[in-house]
Formats: C-alpha cells, sequence, structure tokens
C-alpha cells in the first residue's frame, strides 16, 4: 500500500493524516504519534494495533526503547513465562 493510498484508507475512517504526516513517520522526521493516528493506521493497514509497536513473530528483535533492542516475544508466548 502506498502512503497515499494509506492517507485515503485513513481519511475513510474518519481520521484524516496527510499523506507527508505518513512520510514523515515512515522517514523519522516526526517522532511522535497520537493514539487516534496509531489506531487508525493499524485499522487501513488491517492489522492488529500491537504489530505497529511490536513486531511480534516478523522479526528476531524489537526497538523497546530509542536504540534498545530486545527479542521479539513468540505469539504464542505472550504472557507466560
Amino acid at each position: 500500500m502506498s502512503a497515499e493510498d494509506l492517507a485515503a484508507a485513513c481519511a475513510d475512517l474518519g481520521m484524516p493524516i496527510p499523506r507527508s504526516t505518513l512520510a514523515d513517520l515512515e522517514n523519522g522526521r516526526r517522532a511522535s504519534i497520537s493514539v487516534a493516528e496509531w489506531l487508525a493506521i493499524a485499522a487501513a493497514l488491517d492489522v492488529p494495533p500491537v504489530m505497529l509497536l511490536c513486531p511480534v513473530g516478523t522479526a528476531e528483535t524489537a526497538e523497546v526503547l530509542p536504540g534498545a533492542e530486545a527479542p521479539a516475544v513468540p505469539g504464542g508466548a505472550v504472557g507466560r513465562r
């Protein structure tokens, strides 16, 4: 999905997010995102919102804090120790 398609999908969901804002997020020129934007982007991409925060099962590690990575938790192990 292109940034233009994602912007249109977010607008269709009632949360307009300009393509330029999406590009700034993708390229790190914008350091934060509102919860409403996060939820709209997840809905537009048809993924659970948590997948945008921590790519469980899609990567070996995830950035948990700026510059700090940790092993990604396998999906079946969430909440288990």
